[in-house]
């Protein structure tokens, strides 16, 4: 005879299975978007890419992000795992934190790029995401 706790048990693991099989509504339909952050001809390793969607609230909007590996490159991702990002309209900012501090272990790391490319209002590169895969051209830095 099973215990009670077990049936119960069995049930959530089984609801929990189920997850992830259906698209929530609220979910929007990503592309692949693959690019390259370069500063001074070297990759930016570490770089964090992240295209803000033009025309919704900074706040509430959903904003795929990538950030750069030891080639440079990333690839976007809105929901997890690189999987992309809605087709649309982006404005793109670009940090790329430094060593954390030595003396305040708690702080974020500095940019290395003091704010420059990670201000809306001012930013470099506005980019159209397409139903479809988008190789973009590398993000140079300077």
């Amino acid at each position: 005879m099973k215990k009670p706790g077990c049936v119960v048990i069995g049930i959530v693991l089984l609801a929990i299975a189920g997850c992830g099989k259906t698209k929530p509504k609220d979910r929007k339909e990503v592309f692949p978007v693959h690019g390259s952050v370069w500063y001074e001809d070297k990759p930016a390793v570490g770089a964090e890419v992240t295209f803000h969607p033009v025309g919704e609230h900074p706040i509430k909007a959903t904003c795929p992000y990538g950030a750069a590996g030891d080639d440079g490159r990333f690839a976007l991702s809105t929901y997890g795992g690189g999987d992309g990002a809605p087709a649309g309209e982006y404005t793109v900012t670009i940090v790329w934190p430094g060593p954390p501090p030595e003396n305040s272990p708690g702080d974020p790391p500095p940019d290395r790029l003091n704010g420059r490319y990670n201000n809306l209002s001012r930013a470099a590169w506005h980019i159209s995401v397409k139903p479809q895969a988008n190789d973009l051209d590398p993000f140079q830095l300077q």
